[in-house]
C-alpha cells in the first residue's frame, strides 16, 4: 500500500507540474496579448486618429475652395454679361 501511495503522490506531483507549466504558458500568452492590444490602441490613438483629423481638415479646405471658386465664377459671369451688354449697345449705336 505504501508503494501505491508513493506512486499516487508522484502522479499528483507530475500533474501539478504539468498544470503549473500550462498556467505559466497561459500567463505568457495573456501578457503578449495585452502588449499587442496596447500597441494596437496606441497606433489607433496616434496614427489613425491624426490621419482622420487631417482628412477632415482637407475636406473642409476643399469645401472652402469650392465655395470661393463658385463665388468667383458668379462674378466672372456677371462681368461677362456686363461686357456683352455694353458691346451690344455699342454695336447698335454704331450700326444705326
Amino acid at each position: 500500500m505504501a508503494n501505491e501511495v508513493k506512486k499516487l503522490a508522484e502522479q499528483c506531483s507530475s500533474a501539478i507540474n504539468n498544470i503549473d507549466s500550462v498556467v505559466n504558458r497561459i500567463r505568457v500568452v495573456f501578457n503578449q496579448l495585452s502588449s499587442s492590444s496596447q500597441k494596437v490602441l496606441d497606433y489607433i490613438s496616434t496614427g489613425v486618429t491624426s490621419q482622420f483629423e487631417l482628412l477632415l481638415q482637407t475636406g473642409a479646405e476643399y469645401e472652402r475652395d469650392a465655395e470661393s471658386i463658385s463665388n468667383l465664377s458668379i462674378e466672372v459671369d456677371g462681368c461677362a454679361n456686363s461686357v456683352t451688354v455694353r458691346w451690344s449697345d455699342k454695336m447698335i449705336y454704331l450700326c444705326s
